[in-house]
């Protein structure tokens, strides 16, 4: 009857209704929701909104940092973009650079929970509209994210969790553990000098790099962006630490002849003074494999594991995602 289909319809409706109160912005609106901040003004203004004019958050260093090397050094970071979407609650960085893949670091939310949802949305934009741009067959990208992101966009894209160094975990300093680390001597054997790695001896740190992601950029970080070099007497490198343009120490030394000589932490000490005199944060990644310098970084005072509030930590993935 007509009393009948009209029931329906409104019960129809209000079903209708109801589902969309449950769903989230992303997928409410499929049209272009994600907005690009290219310049550094543009990108400077979500930096502050980020760290609410200076709040330190663990979230933020990533971005904090790569912001400050963007405005104080040489590098070319004219393929650097900030992404943002309607809500606030994701950020997304985005470096891309001719010499190879994109990188792109997601911001965990502060509250430490994900709107996965959200998250596939604005991947599936990304990934549509900003990165294919070469008309190429195939296209990928370095996602760094911690592992339920990395999880999400990998199911999105029809990629396996792959990561081939392992689950990480991220070291961080407080501000008193930045104070005491300033008051540190760096100590090293007599006839050492621990200085800035020469430019000369780039290719040297990209061939014991396991995960080189291009030696042309490793020759731009050494020659642009804050490193150590601990040399011998003869002038021979020994140990070294670089900064990737993401801003965080992304590659670490020793040759094995020169190990067992307080070296690696006479680099990691000059290195972050670097950071906190340049306004840097110090934090690195540590593969939670690489057993003597994971338990290293946990013993020592001077830094703090990020963890989750429960108490666990938080692990981060690095994946190489090929999409179609």
């Amino acid at each position: 009857s007509s009393v009948q289909l009209s029931t329906m319809m409104r019960r129809y409706m209000s079903t209708l209704a109801n589902a969309s109160k449950g769903m989230t912005l992303a997928q409410q609106d499929k049209s272009h929701f994600l907005q690009r901040h290219s310049n550094l003004d543009s990108i400077e203004a979500v930096v502050r909104r980020l760290t609410q004019n200076g709040v330190r958050l663990p979230n933020d260093a990533t971005f904090v940092n790569t912001f400050q090397l963007a405005r104080t050094t040489g590098y070319d970071y004219s393929g650097l973009s900030f992404y943002t979407e309607r809500s606030g609650r994701y950020v997304i960085m985005v470096e891309e650079t001719q010499h190879r893949y994109p990188w792109v670091c997601v911001r965990l939310p502060p509250d430490g929970r994900h709107d996965l949802p959200l998250l596939r949305a604005c991947f599936s934009e990304l990934t549509e509209s900003h990165l294919k741009s070469n008309g190429a067959a195939k296209w990928e990208f370095m996602l760094e994210a911690d592992s339920d992101a990395t999880e999400a966009v990998c199911s999105l894209l029809g990629h396996s969790m792959r990561d081939e160094s392992g689950d990480h975990s991220d070291f961080h300093m407080s501000d008193a553990q930045c104070a005491e680390w300033m008051k540190e001597r760096c100590v090293v054997p007599a006839g050492f000098e621990v200085r800035s790695v020469d430019e000369k001896d780039a290719e040297l740190v990209a061939c014991t790099w396991k995960y080189c992601d291009s030696v042309t950029l490793v020759k731009e970080r050494v020659r642009h962006l804050p490193s150590v070099g601990v040399y011998t007497p003869e002038g021979q490198l020994a140990a070294f630490g670089i900064t990737h343009s993401i801003g965080q120490l992304c590659h670490a030394y020793t040759f094995p002849e020169y190990r067992q000589l307080g070296l690696q932490r006479a680099r990691e000490l000059r290195m972050w003074q670097q950071y906190i005199q340049s306004g840097l944060r110090p934090h690195k990644f540590v593969a939670v494999n690489n057993h003597p310098t994971y338990e290293f970084s946990c013993r020592t005072p001077y830094y703090y594991e990020w963890k989750w509030p429960q108490g666990e930590p938080i692990r981060w993935n690095f994946n190489l995602i090929e999409y179609r």
